[in-house]
Protein backbone atom coordinates (compact mmCIF):
# COMPACT_ATOMS: atom_id res chain seq x y z
CA UNK A 1 0.00 0.00 0.00
CA UNK A 2 1.03 3.15 -1.02
CA UNK A 3 2.13 6.35 1.52
CA UNK A 4 -1.11 7.93 -0.59
CA UNK A 5 -3.41 4.96 0.00
CA UNK A 6 -2.42 5.12 3.48
CA UNK A 7 -3.57 8.54 4.13
CA UNK A 8 -6.80 8.07 2.13
CA UNK A 9 -7.74 4.47 4.76
CA UNK A 10 -7.13 6.64 8.13
CA UNK A 11 -9.50 9.41 6.69
CA UNK A 12 -12.94 9.70 9.09
CA UNK A 13 -16.02 11.32 7.93
CA UNK A 14 -19.01 11.84 10.65
CA UNK A 15 -21.96 9.07 9.81
CA UNK A 16 -24.25 11.91 9.31
CA UNK A 17 -22.03 13.01 6.51
CA UNK A 18 -21.86 9.63 5.13
CA UNK A 19 -25.22 9.22 5.29
CA UNK A 20 -26.52 12.18 3.22
CA UNK A 21 -24.00 10.87 0.98
CA UNK A 22 -26.38 7.93 0.13
CA UNK A 23 -29.41 9.48 0.46
CA UNK A 24 -27.90 11.78 -2.16
CA UNK A 25 -26.55 9.48 -4.57
CA UNK A 26 -29.76 7.40 -4.11
CA UNK A 27 -32.18 10.25 -4.94
CA UNK A 28 -29.74 11.02 -8.41
CA UNK A 29 -29.84 7.57 -9.34
CA UNK A 30 -33.40 7.25 -9.19
CA UNK A 31 -33.59 10.39 -11.30
CA UNK A 32 -31.78 8.33 -14.16
CA UNK A 33 -28.33 10.17 -13.71
CA UNK A 34 -25.30 8.11 -14.44
CA UNK A 35 -23.02 7.19 -11.27
CA UNK A 36 -19.85 8.88 -12.68
CA UNK A 37 -22.05 12.31 -13.22
CA UNK A 38 -24.02 11.82 -9.76
CA UNK A 39 -20.76 10.94 -8.26
CA UNK A 40 -19.41 14.54 -9.71
CA UNK A 41 -22.01 16.32 -9.07
CA UNK A 42 -21.74 15.46 -5.07
CA UNK A 43 -18.00 16.02 -5.35
CA UNK A 44 -18.72 19.58 -5.99
CA UNK A 45 -21.42 19.99 -3.45
CA UNK A 46 -19.90 18.65 -0.43
CA UNK A 47 -19.38 21.32 2.46
CA UNK A 48 -16.78 19.16 4.55
CA UNK A 49 -13.43 18.94 3.28
CA UNK A 50 -12.98 15.15 3.75
CA UNK A 51 -16.33 14.03 2.22
CA UNK A 52 -15.05 16.28 -0.42
CA UNK A 53 -11.72 14.80 -0.67
CA UNK A 54 -13.27 10.97 -0.37
CA UNK A 55 -15.94 12.08 -3.30
CA UNK A 56 -13.46 13.46 -5.60
CA UNK A 57 -11.56 10.12 -5.35
CA UNK A 58 -13.81 8.39 -6.29
CA UNK A 59 -15.03 9.99 -9.13
CA UNK A 60 -11.38 10.00 -10.36
CA UNK A 61 -11.27 6.02 -9.39
CA UNK A 62 -14.75 5.38 -10.96
CA UNK A 63 -13.64 7.38 -14.36
CA UNK A 64 -10.22 5.37 -14.52
CA UNK A 65 -12.54 1.82 -14.65
CA UNK A 66 -12.75 0.94 -10.87
CA UNK A 67 -15.77 -0.44 -9.97
CA UNK A 68 -17.68 1.83 -7.59
CA UNK A 69 -17.74 -1.13 -4.66
CA UNK A 70 -13.59 -1.33 -5.15
CA UNK A 71 -13.41 2.16 -4.71
CA UNK A 72 -15.22 2.49 -1.76
CA UNK A 73 -12.60 0.18 -0.05
CA UNK A 74 -10.32 2.56 -0.31
CA UNK A 75 -11.69 3.99 2.85
CA UNK A 76 -12.08 1.74 4.98
CA UNK A 77 -13.02 4.03 8.22
CA UNK A 78 -15.68 5.47 6.67
CA UNK A 79 -17.83 2.61 4.66
CA UNK A 80 -18.03 -0.40 6.71
CA UNK A 81 -18.00 -4.22 5.54
CA UNK A 82 -22.29 -4.01 4.93
CA UNK A 83 -21.68 -0.75 3.11
CA UNK A 84 -19.04 -2.45 0.80
CA UNK A 85 -20.56 -6.22 0.66
CA UNK A 86 -23.87 -4.23 -0.17
CA UNK A 87 -22.72 -2.35 -2.67
CA UNK A 88 -20.60 -4.79 -4.62
CA UNK A 89 -23.88 -7.51 -4.52
CA UNK A 90 -25.95 -4.35 -5.96
CA UNK A 91 -22.87 -3.77 -9.00
CA UNK A 92 -22.99 -7.41 -9.68
CA UNK A 93 -26.88 -7.79 -9.37
CA UNK A 94 -27.82 -4.70 -11.57
CA UNK A 95 -29.44 -3.38 -8.33
CA UNK A 96 -27.13 -0.82 -7.24
CA UNK A 97 -30.25 1.94 -6.51
CA UNK A 98 -32.10 -0.92 -4.21
CA UNK A 99 -28.69 -1.03 -2.39
CA UNK A 100 -28.41 2.68 -1.76
CA UNK A 101 -32.01 2.90 -0.49
CA UNK A 102 -31.85 0.28 1.77
CA UNK A 103 -28.29 1.64 3.26
CA UNK A 104 -29.79 4.92 3.36
CA UNK A 105 -32.45 3.54 5.17
CA UNK A 106 -30.59 1.49 7.73
CA UNK A 107 -28.32 4.76 8.25
CA UNK A 108 -31.06 6.38 9.22
CA UNK A 109 -32.59 4.36 11.62
CA UNK A 110 -29.14 3.57 13.06
CA UNK A 111 -28.62 7.28 13.31
CA UNK A 112 -31.41 8.21 15.06
CA UNK A 113 -31.45 5.05 17.61
CA UNK A 114 -27.35 6.48 18.25
CA UNK A 115 -28.68 10.31 18.76
CA UNK A 116 -31.09 9.39 21.51
CA UNK A 117 -28.18 7.51 23.28
CA UNK A 118 -25.61 10.46 23.19
CA UNK A 119 -28.77 12.40 23.78
CA UNK A 120 -29.65 10.46 26.92
CA UNK A 121 -25.91 10.67 28.03
CA UNK A 122 -25.06 14.25 27.83
CA UNK A 123 -27.02 16.21 30.43
CA UNK A 124 -25.70 13.23 33.23
CA UNK A 125 -22.00 13.73 31.59
CA UNK A 126 -22.10 17.76 32.09
CA UNK A 127 -23.08 17.51 35.27
CA UNK A 128 -20.87 15.32 36.36
CA UNK A 129 -17.88 16.70 34.62
CA UNK A 130 -19.06 20.47 36.19
CA UNK A 131 -19.05 18.75 39.59
CA UNK A 132 -15.60 17.45 39.55
CA UNK A 133 -14.00 20.74 37.88
CA UNK A 134 -15.48 22.37 40.88
CA UNK A 135 -14.51 20.20 43.24
CA UNK A 136 -10.98 20.01 42.16
CA UNK A 137 -11.01 24.07 41.63
CA UNK A 138 -12.09 23.66 45.76
CA UNK A 139 -9.08 21.30 46.58
CA UNK A 140 -6.67 23.86 44.60
CA UNK A 141 -7.83 27.15 46.18
CA UNK A 142 -10.17 27.47 48.82
CA UNK A 143 -9.12 23.84 50.76
CA UNK A 144 -5.27 24.50 51.38
CA UNK A 145 -5.90 27.66 53.18
CA UNK A 146 -8.67 25.99 55.62
CA UNK A 147 -6.46 23.39 55.83
CA UNK A 148 -3.63 25.59 57.31
CA UNK A 149 -5.09 26.58 60.13
CA UNK A 150 -5.45 22.31 62.01
CA UNK A 151 -1.74 22.31 63.81
CA UNK A 152 -2.09 18.71 64.82
CA UNK A 153 -3.68 16.07 62.09
CA UNK A 154 -3.55 13.36 63.48
CA UNK A 155 -6.29 14.65 65.75
CA UNK A 156 -8.40 15.56 62.87
CA UNK A 157 -11.65 13.16 62.21
CA UNK A 158 -10.83 10.25 59.58
CA UNK A 159 -12.94 11.55 56.32
CA UNK A 160 -10.71 14.97 57.26
CA UNK A 161 -7.61 13.39 56.84
CA UNK A 162 -8.92 11.76 53.89
CA UNK A 163 -9.68 15.06 52.10
CA UNK A 164 -6.36 16.85 53.02
CA UNK A 165 -4.35 13.66 51.70
CA UNK A 166 -6.41 14.60 48.62
CA UNK A 167 -6.32 18.08 49.27
CA UNK A 168 -2.10 17.85 48.99
CA UNK A 169 -1.99 15.18 46.70
CA UNK A 170 -4.05 17.30 44.08
CA UNK A 171 -1.79 20.57 45.08
CA UNK A 172 1.40 18.78 44.58
CA UNK A 173 2.77 18.15 40.49
CA UNK A 174 3.36 14.21 41.35
CA UNK A 175 0.39 13.87 42.32
CA UNK A 176 -1.42 15.18 38.97
CA UNK A 177 1.28 13.24 37.65
CA UNK A 178 0.31 10.00 39.53
CA UNK A 179 -3.64 10.68 38.65
CA UNK A 180 -2.83 10.98 35.01
CA UNK A 181 -0.61 7.82 34.88
CA UNK A 182 -3.44 5.74 36.78
CA UNK A 183 -6.11 7.27 34.26
CA UNK A 184 -3.41 6.46 31.29
CA UNK A 185 -3.10 2.79 32.55
CA UNK A 186 -6.69 2.08 32.78
CA UNK A 187 -7.48 4.01 29.32
CA UNK A 188 -4.54 1.52 28.12
CA UNK A 189 -6.15 -1.71 29.78
CA UNK A 190 -9.58 -0.92 28.16
CA UNK A 191 -8.44 -0.70 25.06
CA UNK A 192 -6.51 -3.76 25.16
CA UNK A 193 -9.22 -5.84 26.72
CA UNK A 194 -11.80 -4.32 24.14
CA UNK A 195 -8.80 -5.21 21.07
CA UNK A 196 -8.79 -8.93 22.23
CA UNK A 197 -11.71 -10.92 21.04
CA UNK A 198 -12.04 -13.06 24.09
CA UNK A 199 -11.37 -10.44 26.78
CA UNK A 200 -13.65 -8.20 25.03
CA UNK A 201 -16.65 -10.94 25.27
CA UNK A 202 -16.12 -11.46 28.51
CA UNK A 203 -16.44 -7.70 28.99
CA UNK A 204 -19.35 -7.42 26.83
CA UNK A 205 -20.98 -10.48 28.80
CA UNK A 206 -20.02 -8.90 32.13
CA UNK A 207 -22.28 -5.73 31.11
CA UNK A 208 -24.97 -7.29 30.00
CA UNK A 209 -25.41 -8.30 33.55
CA UNK A 210 -26.37 -4.48 35.07
CA UNK A 211 -28.97 -3.53 35.99
CA UNK A 212 -30.61 -1.59 33.07
CA UNK A 213 -27.64 -1.08 30.61
CA UNK A 214 -27.63 -4.61 30.36
CA UNK A 215 -30.78 -4.50 28.61
CA UNK A 216 -30.18 -1.53 27.01
CA UNK A 217 -27.08 -3.12 25.26
CA UNK A 218 -29.58 -6.30 24.53
CA UNK A 219 -31.94 -4.70 22.56
CA UNK A 220 -30.10 -2.37 20.63
CA UNK A 221 -27.42 -4.64 19.22
CA UNK A 222 -30.48 -7.04 18.64
CA UNK A 223 -32.10 -3.77 16.20
CA UNK A 224 -28.54 -3.03 15.05
CA UNK A 225 -28.26 -6.81 13.91
CA UNK A 226 -31.85 -7.43 12.04
CA UNK A 227 -32.26 -4.23 10.55
CA UNK A 228 -28.46 -4.74 8.70
CA UNK A 229 -29.49 -8.38 7.99
CA UNK A 230 -32.85 -7.49 6.47
CA UNK A 231 -31.37 -4.68 4.59
CA UNK A 232 -28.91 -7.83 3.13
CA UNK A 233 -31.31 -9.96 2.42
CA UNK A 234 -33.84 -7.64 0.72
CA UNK A 235 -31.22 -7.18 -1.87
CA UNK A 236 -30.40 -10.90 -2.77
CA UNK A 237 -27.40 -11.98 -0.42
CA UNK A 238 -26.65 -14.87 1.07
CA UNK A 239 -28.16 -15.90 4.68
CA UNK A 240 -24.75 -16.94 5.51
CA UNK A 241 -22.75 -14.23 4.75
CA UNK A 242 -25.58 -11.71 5.93
CA UNK A 243 -25.14 -12.92 9.06
CA UNK A 244 -21.60 -12.82 9.18
CA UNK A 245 -21.56 -9.13 8.55
CA UNK A 246 -24.55 -8.65 10.66
CA UNK A 247 -22.80 -9.67 13.65
CA UNK A 248 -20.33 -7.63 12.88
CA UNK A 249 -22.00 -4.46 12.85
CA UNK A 250 -24.04 -5.10 15.75
CA UNK A 251 -21.65 -3.76 18.17
CA UNK A 252 -22.94 -7.27 20.10
CA UNK A 253 -19.34 -9.59 20.68
CA UNK A 254 -21.97 -11.98 21.52
CA UNK A 255 -23.65 -12.56 18.66
CA UNK A 256 -20.26 -12.00 16.53
CA UNK A 257 -19.39 -14.57 18.38
CA UNK A 258 -22.28 -16.72 18.00
CA UNK A 259 -22.73 -16.35 14.43
CA UNK A 260 -19.91 -19.04 13.94
CA UNK A 261 -22.16 -21.43 15.46
CA UNK A 262 -25.14 -19.71 13.60
CA UNK A 263 -23.23 -20.28 10.44
CA UNK A 264 -22.72 -23.57 10.73
CA UNK A 265 -25.92 -24.96 11.59
CA UNK A 266 -27.62 -23.00 8.63
CA UNK A 267 -24.83 -24.99 6.48
CA UNK A 268 -25.71 -28.29 7.62
CA UNK A 269 -29.51 -27.17 6.90
CA UNK A 270 -31.09 -25.86 9.90
CA UNK A 271 -33.42 -23.30 9.55
CA UNK A 272 -32.33 -19.98 11.31
CA UNK A 273 -34.61 -19.41 13.28
CA UNK A 274 -33.71 -22.86 15.04
CA UNK A 275 -30.38 -21.87 15.26
CA UNK A 276 -31.15 -19.04 17.41
CA UNK A 277 -34.25 -20.85 19.44
CA UNK A 278 -31.30 -22.98 20.63
CA UNK A 279 -29.85 -19.90 22.49
CA UNK A 280 -33.12 -18.51 24.04
CA UNK A 281 -30.65 -16.40 26.21
CA UNK A 282 -29.41 -14.34 23.46
CA UNK A 283 -32.15 -14.83 21.15
CA UNK A 284 -35.65 -13.65 22.48
CA UNK A 285 -38.76 -15.49 21.97
CA UNK A 286 -40.26 -12.72 19.61
CA UNK A 287 -36.90 -12.02 17.34
CA UNK A 288 -36.82 -16.33 16.88
CA UNK A 289 -41.01 -16.34 16.31
CA UNK A 290 -41.18 -13.55 13.92
CA UNK A 291 -38.12 -14.46 11.99
CA UNK A 292 -39.49 -18.34 11.62
CA UNK A 293 -42.69 -16.45 10.39
CA UNK A 294 -40.56 -14.79 7.83
CA UNK A 295 -38.89 -18.35 6.55
CA UNK A 296 -41.77 -19.87 6.05
CA UNK A 297 -43.58 -17.25 4.30
CA UNK A 298 -40.44 -17.36 2.08
CA UNK A 299 -40.01 -12.89 3.48
CA UNK A 300 -37.17 -13.43 5.48
CA UNK A 301 -35.90 -9.70 4.88
CA UNK A 302 -39.96 -8.45 6.13
CA UNK A 303 -39.65 -10.49 9.32
CA UNK A 304 -36.37 -9.32 9.92
CA UNK A 305 -37.60 -5.75 9.22
CA UNK A 306 -40.39 -6.17 11.95
CA UNK A 307 -37.83 -7.41 14.43
CA UNK A 308 -35.77 -4.63 14.21
CA UNK A 309 -38.53 -2.15 14.56
CA UNK A 310 -39.73 -4.08 17.38
CA UNK A 311 -36.73 -3.83 19.51
CA UNK A 312 -35.88 -0.32 17.87
CA UNK A 313 -39.45 0.56 19.57
CA UNK A 314 -37.67 -1.14 22.98
CA UNK A 315 -34.35 0.56 23.05
CA UNK A 316 -36.15 3.51 22.72
CA UNK A 317 -38.69 2.97 26.38
CA UNK A 318 -35.22 1.63 28.09
CA UNK A 319 -33.61 4.69 27.23
CA UNK A 320 -36.52 6.60 28.81
CA UNK A 321 -36.00 4.05 31.56
CA UNK A 322 -31.74 4.96 31.28
CA UNK A 323 -32.43 8.78 31.43
CA UNK A 324 -35.38 9.08 34.10
CA UNK A 325 -32.66 6.75 36.40
CA UNK A 326 -29.55 8.88 35.43
CA UNK A 327 -30.96 12.07 36.64
CA UNK A 328 -31.23 10.83 40.42
CA UNK A 329 -27.96 8.90 40.63
CA UNK A 330 -26.07 11.93 39.02
CA UNK A 331 -27.74 13.80 41.89
CA UNK A 332 -26.99 11.58 44.63
CA UNK A 333 -23.56 11.26 43.27
CA UNK A 334 -22.94 15.19 43.43
CA UNK A 335 -25.16 15.28 46.73
CA UNK A 336 -22.32 12.29 48.34
CA UNK A 337 -19.08 14.92 47.31
CA UNK A 338 -20.75 17.93 48.97
CA UNK A 339 -21.62 16.30 51.62
CA UNK A 340 -18.36 14.63 52.26
CA UNK A 341 -16.56 17.76 51.70
CA UNK A 342 -19.01 19.77 54.29
CA UNK A 343 -19.17 16.98 56.63
CA UNK A 344 -15.16 17.38 56.29
CA UNK A 345 -14.40 20.62 57.25
CA UNK A 346 -17.85 21.34 59.88
CA UNK A 347 -16.29 18.49 61.99
CA UNK A 348 -13.10 19.62 62.79
CA UNK A 349 -14.73 23.24 63.37
CA UNK A 350 -17.23 22.42 65.67
CA UNK A 351 -14.40 20.76 67.97
CA UNK A 352 -12.56 23.43 67.87
CA UNK A 353 -15.39 25.46 68.89
CA UNK A 354 -16.40 22.79 71.72
CA UNK A 355 -12.84 23.45 72.60
CA UNK A 356 -13.03 26.93 73.08
CA UNK A 357 -16.78 26.66 74.86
Amino acid sequence: MTTSEQRLARIRVSPVNVHLFTQQLAVMLAAGISLTRALETLAGAQHDKRMALVTETLVRKVCEGTTFSRALSAFPAIFSPVYLAMIELGESTGALLQALEQLSDWQRRDGQTMQKVVSALTYPTIVVGLTLVMTFALFNSVLPVFIQNFSNPSELPLVTRGLLFVTRALSNPGGWLALLGLLATLLFLAQDAWSDPPKRLLVYEVLLNVPVLGGLLKSASTARMCASLAAMVSVGMGLLAGVRLAARVSGSPVFEHDSRRVVEKVKAGESLADCMQERRDLYPPTMVNLTRAGEESGRLGQGLEKVAYFYEQETEYRLEALSALIGPVVLAFVALIVGAVLVSVLLPLYGMLSKLA
